[in-house]
């Protein structure tokens, strides 16, 4: 008699997002039900899709009776309050991103997951001691969005011990791809295109770890697959193979378009005026997974405009 494939649902936080409008689609391609959870109204412009479900919640103070109706098999809790603005108070940040997620893993009490995968931040290892950042590098939040995604992190482990579920923390360097519409890349690709000189700071020569969205997206689906040999509690950094200065990453852009325009090395300085190396081989290993060199990403994102 032949075995029928059982549809797994998963649900996503912040789905509206960047990582969370991916990830969904990603989802459904691959003929999964997905859920999606948002603060505002629908954006992530999936429509027709029978196997989509969007609920407009607030996670710092719903009671989730509405996802009773659904047989939930993990969850990626990708919702938080980003650094957008400097008008962001730390209770704002607090109840984004700490209540929130303390909200819905108590909701998981009572049920019976494959795995809760809960996004954090690089950043919240700010001036690092050490040159590179790997799982056991000691957090030392700058600034209260990486503070609460710290407290964050800290709340999930702590609650972890009386969960069936397993949980993983996924810190995610910063995260760049089309239709991001944000970062140092994104900025770069608009300045040059249209032939405007771009200013880098620190004579060019701060190095960053960017991701590229294809790996992230990449990482969680594979979570599906691999949770079952990870962890009770488990944390990865997911970064690009290596790092680059702004100016390299400038040039490589400048080069691709044939721009005109000219990159200006100053002495100002970036707000974290520090570089970032981050050490990727536990995800790598553990999740079977192949992240690009970022030249490369920046290649594949540019070919891809």
């Amino acid at each position: 008699m032949e075995k029928y494939k059982i549809m797994k649902t998963y649900l996503i936080t912040g789905v509206n997002g960047f990582v969370g409008r991916n990830l969904a689609n990603k989802l459904l391609n691959q003929n999964y039900k997905v859920i999606g959870i948002g603060r505002k109204e629908d954006r992530t412009n999936i429509y027709g899709n029978e196997n989509y479900h969007y609920l407009k919640l607030d996670l710092s103070s719903s009671n989730f009776n509405v996802l009773n109706s659904f047989k939930i098999n993990g969850i990626f809790h990708l919702a938080s309050q980003q650094p957008s603005s400097k008008n962001i108070t730390y209770e704002m940040y607090y109840k984004s991103n700490v209540e929130s997620t303390l909200n819905l893993i108590k909701y998981c009490n009572s049920l019976s997951l494959d795995f809760f995968a809960y996004t954090s931040t690089i950043s919240i290892f700010g001036q690092p001691n050490k040159s590179t950042i790997n799982e056991n590098t000691i957090p030392q939040p700058e600034n209260f969005y990486s503070l609460t995604k710290y407290i964050s992190e800290t709340m999930l482990k702590i609650e972890s011990a009386n969960l069936k579920t397993k949980v993983l923390v996924l810190r995610l360097q910063s995260v760049f791809g089309i239709g991001d519409g944000y970062g140092i890349v994104h900025t770069f690709y608009e300045d040059l295109k249209n032939n405007i000189d771009i200013e880098l700071f620190s004579q060019g020569k701060i190095n960053r770890n960017l991701v590229l969205i294809d790996d992230v997206i990449d990482v969680l689906h594979k979570i599906i697959f691999k949770h079952t040999k990870l962890n009770k509690f488990d944390v990865f950094n997911v970064a690009s193979n290596n790092s680059l200065s702004t100016y390299e990453i400038a040039s490589i852009v400048k080069n691709f378009l044939n721009s005109n325009a000219k990159i200006i090395c100053s002495n100002k300085k970036y707000m974290f005026d520090w570089d970032v190396y981050v050490d990727n081989s536990k995800i790598k290993k553990e999740l079977d997974v192949k992240l690009h060199s970022l030249e490369n990403a920046v290649i594949k994102y540019l070919k891809n405009k």
